[in-house]
């Protein structure tokens, strides 16, 4: 039986205690008994990588096993204590087979998005002839129902034709009675005008005697006025008698005077009242038979007012009885002949519609029927494409554990790329450091510097070539660059003691001497040859004047190293002992 060497290898990922399965087939007895399961079996002729009886990815791993099973490769070792490293020939090799793998990958996925396609193409060709199809029928049906609509339309025109033949004569009679009413009103208006002028006759026939008397009231009454207002004079004049009379003491003539006088008055005032009640009285008579006169020939006029009225209305009115009997006669014989030619014309339209609409259904469900039927085909068709679809999906769930694969093992070359790369770097590194400290015993300290320069830019955690860079830049008094690389040194490491000397001796020399003795105390702390950082200590406390603190620190550095010559240098020009007393 053969299995896909990329499923396998996928399941070996996923699954790393199962049992291993070779490429040609075959188990590994000692990993278990357990039997491989199915969907790890080559799918044989169906496969794009299958052809000529065999899998293409067999020659490829063959040619692989046997590099690798080579005597050089099988030769090659590393140092101990650190792993095995293919040779470059068999590293170069892996980017051209994996090539050869995505090639082969690309090429089936690009048929599996052609299935795809014809898949899509397929379904849209079923859905279009489905949808041309119901579109055709529903059109036959469409224009024979729009041809019985027009015939409809016809028949309903004609109706409406009559009817405008009778909205004229209505309009007609319409006409007649607007007629009929102008007259009326005319005759009104001359009726009216005739009763004024009668009117205005009749008035002026009993005008005159009436105005006559009216006249003459109006003179009593004048003459009355007079009356009062003569009274009123005379009535003043009394006042002033009497108003002199009491001046003078005459009142009793005065009095007398004045009953006289106002009997007089009271006697002509009756008079007066008198006659103007009795011209009244006659005025009123007058004016009562002028009045009476008048109603009577007003009566009269009207009386034969109505009379020719009520004549000319019975014309009228029997005029409009016979035109408005005539236009309705002519209205109902109209109204009669449309509903008859309506209702049988509808009766038609309804029985052929109706023939004509299940002539129509009969085809919409013989369509209907053949619409199901292609359904069904078509269901039969989807249901074929679902289970090729589902191939397809295992085809491509089998692509990529492929590619899951073949990305493992390019991560797996770029790791170990890289690795060679910073261990190359790291050596390249420290060969420039030892060059550099070559040229700085030789005194070339500008070369020096170039060579821990280079160093620092290959590894920038070689804390070593940063210090060497530091005292190259102390040899040639460039104190703050040498400061920065020793600072930047103990960043990477803290640890290195040296550093801690180097920079303290700096601060020493540049007369920062509380530094320098800080930088003193950390490197002793350090354990790094302290002998040298005592000595050095004692230097700076020496300089502070700290005496007997630097005889302390020379003798330390004396104990710990006998052959430091500067500490005994420096006490035996003190003329000291270099033994502690």
């Amino acid at each position: 039986m053969k299995f896909c060497p990329f499923l396998v290898a996928g399941s070996s990922l996923t699954e790393p205690q199962s049992k291993s399965v070779a490429f040609d087939g075959s188990t590994d007895s000692a990993a278990g008994s357990a039997s491989p399961t199915a969907n790890l079996e080559c799918l044989g002729d169906a496969c794009r990588f299958y052809h000529a009886g065999g899998c293409r990815f067999d020659a490829m791993f063959t040619s692989w096993e046997a590099r690798v099973a080579s005597p050089e490769v099988a030769g090659a070792h590393a140092p101990a204590g650190e792993p095995v490293v293919a040779s470059q020939s068999i590293l170069a090799s892996i980017p051209a087979i994996l090539e050869e793998v995505w090639s082969l990958q690309r090429e089936s996925l690009r048929e599996v998005m052609g299935g795809f396609q014809k898949i899509e193409a397929t379904q849209t060709e079923l859905k279009e002839g489905l949808v041309s199809q119901v579109e055709g029928g529903v059109r036959s049906q469409v224009g024979a129902v729009a041809s019985q609509v027009g015939q409809v339309e016809s028949h309903v025109t004609s109706v409406e034709a009559q009817v405008r033949k009778i909205e004229s004569e209505v309009a007609r009679v319409e006409a007649v009675v607007g007629r009929v009413e102008s007259q009326l009103s005319q005759l009104d208006g001359s009726l009216t005008s005739q009763l004024a002028a009668q009117l205005r006759a009749a008035l002026g026939e009993s005008g005159a005697p009436l105005q006559t008397q009216m006249t003459e009231s109006l003179g009593a009454q004048r003459s009355f006025q007079d009356t009062l207002a003569a009274i009123q004079t005379t009535l003043a004049e009394t006042k002033l008698l009497a108003q002199r009379a009491a001046e003078t003491d005459a009142s009793a003539v005065v009095q007398a005077s004045a009953r006289e006088i106002q009997n007089t008055v009271q006697a002509r005032v009756q008079d007066v009242q008198v006659a103007v009640q009795g011209r009244v009285q006659e005025a009123q008579t007058s004016v009562q038979a002028a009045v009476r006169e008048l109603h009577a020939a007003t009566l009269a006029a009207v009386a034969g007012t109505e009379t020719s009225l009520r004549e000319v209305l019975d014309r009228l009115q029997g005029s409009v009885t016979a035109s408005g009997q005539d236009a309705q006669a002519a209205a109902r014989t109209l109204t009669s002949e449309g509903q008859t030619q309506l209702g049988s014309l509808i009766a038609r339209v309804s029985t052929e519609t109706r023939s004509q609409l299940e002539r129509g259904l009969g085809k919409v469900l013989e369509e209907m029927a053949q619409v199901r039927d292609a359904r069904i085909q078509i269901q039969a068709a989807l249901d074929a494409l679902t289970r090729e679809t589902r191939e397809v999906a295992v085809l491509a769930r089998r692509v990529e554990s492929s590619q899951v694969l073949t990305h493992e093992l390019l991560d797996e070359q770029r790791q170990m790329t890289t690795k060679l790369d910073q261990r190359e770097r790291r050596e390249r590194a420290r060969q420039l450091n030892n060059a550099g400290v070559l040229c700085y015993h030789q005194a070339a300290y500008d070369a020096s510097v170039d060579r821990f320069k280079q160093a620092t830019e290959l590894d920038p955690n070689l804390a070593e070539a940063y210090n060497n860079l530091g005292l190259s830049y102390t040899e040639m008094s460039r104190d703050d660059e040498a400061t920065t690389a020793f600072q930047r040194a103990l960043e990477i490491d803290p640890s290195i003691g040296n550093v801690y000397n180097n920079l303290g001796y700096l601060y020493y020399r540049k007369g920062e001497l509380d530094h320098a003795v800080e930088m003193y105390q950390r490197a002793i702390q350090r354990g790094s040859d302290t002998s040298a950082a005592y000595s050095n200590l004692g230097n700076a406390y020496y300089k502070m004047k700290r005496f007997d603190a630097a005889v302390s620190a020379w003798r330390r550095a004396v104990e710990i190293d006998p052959s430091n010559h500067k500490a005994h240098a420096a006490l035996e020009r003190l003329g000291l002992e270099t033994r502690p007393s």
